[in-house]
């Protein structure tokens, strides 16, 4: 029976990473948003040219390393105002990443809920005005891009997921492990390669060999990294318990 193997690595999405070219199924992950988040230590209140210089070099890279027919999945918020300037992230990744040369073919988005199961209001426009300095949708879409558009068709058919966001002490800014299982099996095979160059503490990693599939994460921080190592590694365990048991029942 396949082990997934994973590979945690301390460095910088914008690479070069030590991996091959044409190695990775599936790039799924969710860059900083530049709204000031306090991440301890990567800088997410960039200017927007060197915001945009930031991505193109993480994305040239994701472009590098992915396969032919792979995809890239990227988590965003519809938009976001800080310091009085608004962006609005759909179209500022379609006009990223189409000269590096991806082409845009799904999206899906989650509407987060609130603990009680409410609307995640947040700070957001209420009829176009808010006294908050910084803000962003109440939802996160996920656009997803192929190299090329034929071996992409499958993936065209888009979801809403309805999820509670998570509160955790050790990132700002956690996906719930059911976004990341919806992601890892909507977009993924058993038996692929999904990187995420903005790994943070590792839910994509457990979702990804919870699935099957094998792992590499990328973050700036050692801290972030000790803490997916922690979560992934329990998560294979009691993957590799199950497994040994169903083998030792077909014996």
């Amino acid at each position: 029976m396949l082990h997934n193997t994973t590979k945690l690595i301390h460095g910088s999405a914008e690479g070069p990473l030590d991996l091959p070219s044409a190695s990775i199924d599936a790039v799924i992950t969710s860059p900083p948003w530049n709204i000031g988040r306090n991440y301890y230590h990567a800088d997410d209140n960039r200017t927007d040219k060197a915001y945009r210089a930031f991505l193109t070099r993480c994305f040239i890279e994701s472009y590098r390393l992915l396969c032919e027919s792979g995809l890239l999945v990227v988590g965003i918020p519809e938009f976001t105002k800080h310091n009085g300037q608004v962006t609005y992230f759909p179209y500022l990744f379609e006009t990223l990443l189409a000269p590096i040369g991806f082409e845009r073919v799904a999206q899906s988005a989650w509407i987060k809920l609130a603990p009680n199961g409410q609307l995640h209001i947040g700070t957001r426009w209420i009829d176009g005005v808010t006294t908050a300095s910084t803000i962003h949708s109440i939802s996160e879409w996920f656009l997803v891009f192929g190299k090329r558009m034929s071996t992409a068709q499958r993936y065209l058919a888009s979801e809403i997921w309805t999820v509670q966001v998570v509160k955790d002490d050790q990132h700002p800014t956690t996906w719930p492990i059911d976004i990341a299982r919806f992601l890892v099996s909507k977009y993924s095979l058993p038996g692929q390669t999904i990187l995420d160059p903005f790994m943070g503490v590792g839910t994509l990693g457990c979702a990804a060999v919870e699935g099957g599939r094998h792992f590499i994460g990328v973050d700036t921080s050692s801290d972030f990294i000790r803490v997916a190592r922690t979560r992934i590694s329990r998560v294979q365990s009691s993957r590799d318990e199950i497994n040994s048991v169903a083998l030792n029942l077909h014996r």
